[in-house]
């Protein structure tokens, strides 16, 4: 006989991105068989972009329901989201085969936004796709000050001088000659993983690629 869990009775899984209830067998870490045809996914010839000092690769266009679902797990908790994302993102790595890591970590939040949000969504996809991969995941970097929202700042250059500067490695971070993965949720100009990318190949890392969840600009 085929037994269902008790827990997906009361809570039966939904699609993070339509918010339909999943047929019993169907992928959960996945989106539904109707999202996975409609959503923009980015074409595998583009889902790596080579930026300086570092390969940035995302599965998913910031566009349609992508947006709503990603400000879902950013801002009001919808933590359902984490290993559909993060599915996501391996399949992208492997797409654009980047796959030999060592190390995984995440872009930080300032002191009082973590405090407010109490969680930090790039840490949760980490420690997941970290999970996924097999591979250790580990806390590389401070936020030394606290910046302005990016998504305020509309200009690349604006995001460029917010994010100069805010970020160093962690004492004691071991980073010496290691290929890191650099998890994110969003990539719009880069600036914030520029910046993360910088402080981590400055404290020895030999490589570091970015993944996101989406891309703004494809």
């Amino acid at each position: 006989m085929c037994m269902v869990k008790p827990l997906n009775l009361v809570y039966p899984p939904k699609c993070v991105f339509c918010k339909q209830i999943m047929g019993h067998g169907a992928n959960h870490e996945m989106p539904c068989e109707v999202c996975v045809r409609t959503l923009p996914i980015i074409p595998r010839g583009k889902i790596a972009v080579q930026m300086p000092g570092m390969l940035c690769v995302a599965p998913l266009a910031y566009r349609g329901r992508v947006p709503a679902a990603l400000k879902g797990l950013k801002f009001h908790g919808r933590l359902s989201g984490v290993r559909c994302f993060a599915a996501l993102m391996r399949s992208a790595l492997t797409a654009a085969g980047r796959t030999e890591f060592e190390l995984v970590t995440w872009a930080p939040l300032g002191f009082w936004r973590l405090h407010g949000r109490g969680y930090n969504q790039s840490r949760l996809l980490a420690r997941e796709l970290a999970k996924m991969l097999g591979l250790p995941c580990r806390a590389t970097l401070l936020k030394t000050r606290g910046t302005p929202p990016q998504s305020r700042l509309a200009d690349s250059g604006a995001r460029l001088l917010n994010a100069s500067g805010a970020y160093r490695p962690r004492p004691f971070a071991d980073l010496s000659g290691k290929r890191v993965l650099l998890v994110d949720d969003i990539i719009t100009s880069g600036a914030t993983a520029l910046s993360c990318a910088r402080e981590l190949r400055d404290a020895g890392a030999a490589d570091v690629t970015c993944v996101t969840a989406a891309r703004s600009r494809i």
